[in-house]
């Protein structure tokens, strides 16, 4: 009985915040039901979008912050690396605290520079076995390879886009690097599928993402940066 499960869900998330938790996350039809906490847990209220990356996304969000949680999460299913750029908008427009992810592979992306676009905070998997919704990276991943506990608004992002997937150990020693030699910089590499390179470039741009590459074999677009010596070498390299 779908009822009885909720409510059962209800319990273990009133006994978490009686416990000591720092955050309970509620799905937003049940909000109402939850009720006054014993403890200070802030409550994050969610809501998913499982099949696809909605219109309607945004207008989910403000619904969300009416209901005056104490953080506001919407995620919706990336068909495309193009749906990873419609949470990081919302995040970089908004002043509320809010998680916006896009779930898949495809909206990896989204995981990744959240912290560039003020998110409250990414999830990630302790191991690619254990992750618990499809498109997490494992918490290695993101701070050995890309650091992004260290992201902020500053954070300069170089994002490469390329026909083949880069070896994650050298994505790993760029972004390294640039750390080392003191940058608040990272490296992401974007595998381009179907996607016109052109609108990838637009569609982050939008969000605050100045610098772009783009391999050869994904053809030339006029005015896209090339990255330093440092990360064309790395590129260079591809597969070998």
């Amino acid at each position: 009985d779908v009822a009885v499960l909720r409510e059962a869900a209800l319990t273990l998330l009133r006994q978490a915040a009686a416990a000591g938790a720092e955050h309970i996350d509620c799905e937003w039809d049940a909000f109402e039901r939850l009720g006054a906490l014993d403890g200070p847990a802030k409550v994050i209220v969610s809501r998913h979008f499982f099949q696809q990356m909605p219109e309607v996304f945004r207008d989910a969000h403000a619904e969300l912050t009416a209901m005056r949680p104490d953080v506001v999460k919407v995620v919706g299913m990336a068909r495309s690396i193009l749906d990873a750029a419609v949470p990081l908008g919302l995040l970089a427009d908004t002043v509320v605290p809010s998680i916006a992810l896009a779930m898949g592979e495809r909206g990896a992306l989204s995981r990744i520079l959240a912290g560039k676009c003020g998110g409250y905070l990414t999830f990630a998997a302790a191991e690619s076995e254990t992750a618990a919704a499809p498109g997490q990276l494992t918490v290695r991943q993101m701070r050995e390879e890309y650091f992004a506990h260290l992201m902020d608004a500053q954070t300069r992002v170089h994002m490469w886009l390329t026909p083949c997937e880069p070896p994650e150990e050298r994505v790993g020693e760029v972004n390294a690097a640039l750390r080392g030699a003191g940058q608040n910089a990272v490296v992401v590499p974007v595998p381009v599928g179907v996607e016109d390179p052109a609108e990838i470039v637009a569609a982050f741009r939008g969000v605050g993402i100045e610098h772009f590459s783009i391999h050869p074999d994904c053809g030339e677009l006029e005015r896209v940066d090339t990255l330093e010596a440092l990360t064309a070498e790395f590129f260079a390299r591809r597969n070998e």
